[in-house]
Order: structure tokens, then sequence, then C-alpha cells
């Protein structure tokens, strides 16, 4: 996954897994946790955020050091608002 090819293919994967109901969530949000730590297109990020909207939480914002900081706002606004 360390080369962006291999992260192109892997994407929409990644990012139809966290649609899935059926996967484990605690998976699922190890999943927006993974994908946080890609270079993320401005499509992806928006598919990621609304994803976290539904399944993350304050442990997943915990889990976000060292991703891009327009990414953690992101993520961490999806959880504010899941919560608040």
């Amino acid at each position: 996954m360390q080369e962006a090819r291999h992260q192109e293919l892997c994407y929409p994967t990644m990012l139809q897994m966290l649609q899935d109901d059926q996967l484990d969530s605690t998976l699922r949000r190890d999943l927006i946790v993974a994908l946080a730590r890609l270079p993320l297109e401005d499509r992806a990020l928006d598919a990621l955020q609304k994803s976290a909207v539904k399944l993350a939480n304050p442990t997943v914002v915990k889990a976000l050091k060292g991703v891009p900081d327009k990414v953690r706002r992101s993520l961490k606004l999806a959880v504010e608002e899941r919560f608040f």
C-alpha cells in the first residue's frame, strides 16, 4: 500500500467495505483509520467522512496521530456530528 498505484487499487475496495453493514463495526473503524493515513483525494475523503459520521467514535479520533491535519479535522467533525 506504500506505492500510489497500489493505493489507487485499494481505495474502492476499502471504501466499499465501510458501507458493508455485515462487516464488524470494529473492523470498519479500523478501516477508517487506515484510510485516513493514506493520501486521499477529495472524493475519497468525502466518502470517508460520511462513513465516519455513521461509525467513528472518539477512540478513532485518538488513533489519528500522524495523519494530515485536513483529514483529522474532517473526521473529528464527523465524530462530533455523530455524538453531539
